[in-house]
């Protein structure tokens, strides 16, 4: 009897087949879905396997208090750890309006600067008008 060589043996073929199928958790780690209160995940699922990753984003007037994006890792939990959305006081949100402060009242960093860039142009505006009505008064 020869020996059975690994590429092309269907009886290695099918022992592979069942270890996959009798033991996945050998392969990859399962992640439970996060649990994220005052925010969305990127991809909603109930279980990620290693090395998933998911952009958290934190609901308008909260903000994050930890990392934006975590992976499941191979010990089957959450790296880094899984971050909270916290509620920002009121007088920082009320702050905004006002144009300062404005970083500490929103969710993450893409929303803070097109906020900045739409204030920006706000004040832009409102030198325009003032040069309108001196030129309207002149």
């Amino acid at each position: 009897m020869k020996p059975v060589s690994g590429r092309k043996s269907p009886v290695l073929y099918l022992l592979g087949i069942l270890t996959v199928l009798l033991c996945p958790d050998s392969l990859q780690a399962v992640c439970q879905k996060p649990e994220i209160s005052n925010g969305k995940l990127s991809v909603e699922k109930d279980q990620y396997v290693t090395p998933e990753n998911v952009t958290i984003t934190c609901d308008p007037g909260y903000r994050m208090v930890g990392s934006q994006n975590i992976f499941c890792s191979e010990n089957k939990s959450w790296s880094p750890d899984v971050p909270k959305c916290e509620k920002v006081p009121a007088e920082l949100c009320e702050a905004v309006l006002k144009g300062q402060k404005l970083l500490k009242c929103l969710p993450n960093a893409l929303e803070e600067k097109v906020a900045l860039e739409l204030y920006k142009l706000s004040l832009e505006i409102e030198k325009l008008e003032q040069e309108k009505r001196k030129e309207e008064i002149a």
